[in-house]
């Protein structure tokens, strides 16, 4: 990898502020794709833009626990609003990424054709997975609803089969 795309690949890590351990595995990942396809070129933004989009949907699960931890001790509406937030999360991003092993060449086909900045890139991907994960789940929120009280229950409920 030549000393331009290392840099460009720091600043990029930099802006999204990983830690020193995912920026190793980052460079250790660009080390075996470059060894793996010496014949063909490398870009670096190109895999540090989907690298970032992986990261966005490990997020979007990773915020989930701010309000999972704030209903611990609070009623079950409120666990059970945390859940759906939870489910919400979890199965967009299992849809995301899908999306991503299927087409592997997603972002270069989308993204990138349409937006000239990574940084632009990145956050029209967390843009369009918000508002597509909310216009397919919307639809089913009586799913969530059904799932979130079969899996917490009413007090009554949990008193009932605890004794």
């Amino acid at each position: 990898m030549n000393e331009m795309n290392k840099e460009v690949l720091h600043r990029m890590c930099d802006k999204i502020k990983l830690s020193d351990t995912q920026k190793e595995g980052i460079m250790k990942k660009i080390n075996e794709e470059v060894s793996e396809k010496k014949h063909r070129s490398f870009n670096v933004k190109r895999f540090a833009t989907v690298m970032a989009c992986a990261l966005i949907l490990g997020s979007n699960i990773g915020t989930t626990i701010t309000p999972i931890i704030a209903s611990l001790g609070a009623n079950v509406a409120a666990k059970r609003a945390a859940l759906c937030h939870l489910m919400f999360n979890v199965f967009g991003s299992l849809l995301f990424m899908i999306v991503l092993l299927c087409i592997p060449k997603f972002n270069e086909l989308t993204f990138m054709k349409w937006f000239a900045y990574p940084t632009t890139q990145i956050a029209m991907f967390h843009t369009v997975f918000n508002v597509v994960c909310t216009a397919l789940f919307l639809p089913m929120t009586k799913v969530f609803v059904k799932l979130s009280t079969l899996i917490v229950k009413d007090d009554e409920e949990q008193k009932a089969t605890a004794t």
